[in-house]
C-alpha cells in the first residue's frame, strides 16, 4: 500500500515539475531568453580572447615566442627556455615563494578560455619553472610561457609541452 502511495505521490510531483519547467510564473526567464543571454556571453569572451590575442602579440614576438619559433626550437632542442632578465639579480629560496609562482600561473590558466589548467603540469623549483603537458597549438605554448614568465618572481620558463597530436 505504501509502495503504491509513494508512486502516485512521485508521479504527481513530477507532473507539476515538468508542469511548472514549460510554463514558468510571470517575469521569469523563458529558455529562448537564456540561451539568447548565453549566445551574446560566448560571443563577448570570444571578443575579449581577440583583444587579448592582440595585445599579447608583441610580447609573444619580443621574447621569441611566436609559433614558427617554438616549432623550430621545439624540434631543435625538445624544450623550450627563456629567462627573465629582470629577476636574474635576486636568488631567494623559498618554498612559500615557489608555491605562490605555481598558483599564481595556474590561476592564469584558469582564467585563459583557450588554455587548460588541467592539461599543463606547473611546478616551482628556486623561481624557476617547468611546464609539462599539452596544448592545442604551437601558439598555445607561447601563450603558456608568456603568462609563466610574467608572473612576479619568475627567474626562469623551462616547457616540454607539446602539441596535442604532434610527434618531435
Amino acid at each position: 500500500m505504501s509502495f503504491i502511495l509513494g508512486l502516485i505521490l512521485g508521479i504527481v510531483i513530477g507532473g507539476a515539475g515538468t508542469w511548472y519547467y514549460l510554463n514558468p510564473p510571470h517575469g521569469a526567464p523563458r529558455a529562448d531568453a537564456i540561451q539568447q543571454d548565453a549566445e551574446a556571453a560566448r560571443q563577448r569572451s570570444g571578443e575579449a580572447a581577440e583583444n587579448a590575442r592582440e595585445e599579447l602579440r608583441p610580447r609573444l614576438e619580443s621574447l621569441r615566442l611566436t609559433a614558427r619559433e617554438i616549432q623550430e626550437e621545439l624540434k631543435q632542442q625538445g624544450k623550450i627556455v627563456r629567462r627573465n632578465a629582470q629577476e636574474l639579480g635576486t636568488e631567494l629560496k623559498d618554498a612559500a615563494t615557489d608555491a605562490r609562482i605555481t598558483a599564481s600561473i595556474k590561476a592564469q590558466y584558469v582564467r585563459d578560455p583557450e588554455l587548460s589548467a588541467w592539461d599543463i603540469t606547473v611546478s616551482t623549483t628556486d623561481r624557476v619553472v617547468t611546464l609539462s603537458g599539452t596544448v592545442d597549438s604551437p601558439e598555445l605554448v607561447g601563450k603558456a610561457v608568456l603568462y609563466a614568465l610574467q608572473t612576479e618572481g619568475v627567474h626562469e620558463v623551462n616547457s616540454t609541452l607539446r602539441i596535442e597530436g604532434e610527434r618531435l
